[in-house]
């Protein structure tokens, strides 16, 4: 509306007021604020809104707003309409193939044990369980820890050096995504490798 009274001199744009409009929305968890949003809402009360993101916000890093503004991209488009993940990607043959290395934040032989304290279940009734379903009943502090960090970093500067192809130099190595839950914990990752690496703790 700004822009438009810029454009026409001062011009009142209310004959735009009673459209029906369709707001698509690319990039939709950064590319348009809550308060932005509202304030457009207040001009265009009829218009529907899409969004499209690939990393959604979630109320675990929810964003900081003002006063009761939606602060989770749910909360600010409504609920989702269709969800198209890496794995459906991968199934269609739109993206290449990888291989994925997963470090478990203990061993087989100690992960019922975990799952059992964390869920008040007995170790003979986790047993049947899938690795995966005991895994999503860990609390992720179980993934936080020094040790868990260590584990995961030594696996990709010693066990990986040769499938990253390290040994070639800078520049001339594969490529490789390390994941974590979320930002916090991937800044954390960040520092420990500088750390690690400035003063060469892992050999």
């Amino acid at each position: 509306m700004d822009v438009y009274a810029k454009k026409y001199h001062g011009k009142d744009p209310k004959h735009l007021q009673g459209l029906r409009l369709e707001m698509i929305v690319d990039e939709c968890h950064r590319s348009i604020s809550a308060e932005q949003m509202s304030y457009i809402k207040t001009f265009f009360p009829h218009a529907d809104w899409f969004g499209f993101t690939g990393t959604p916000i979630f109320d675990e890093n929810k964003k900081d707003v003002k006063g009761q503004l939606p602060d989770t991209t749910e909360k600010q488009f409504g609920p989702v309409l269709s969800t198209y993940n890496i794995q459906d990607a991968l199934r269609d043959g739109s993206v290449l193939d990888f291989q994925t290395d997963y470090q478990h934040p203990f061993d087989d032989v100690y992960l019922n044990d975990a799952v059992a304290q964390a869920t008040g279940k007995s170790t003979h009734e986790i047993e049947t369980w899938d690795p995966a379903k005991k895994e999503e009943e860990l609390p992720s502090a179980y993934y936080d820890t020094n040790e868990h960090m260590d584990n995961v970093i030594n696996y990709i500067l010693n066990r990986c050096s040769q499938k990253l192809g390290f040994q070639r130099g800078t520049g001339r190595t594969f490529e490789a995504i390390l994941t974590a839950g979320n930002i916090s914990r991937a800044i954390a990752y960040y520092k420990r490798f500088k750390e690690i690496l400035k003063k060469n703790l892992m050999r």
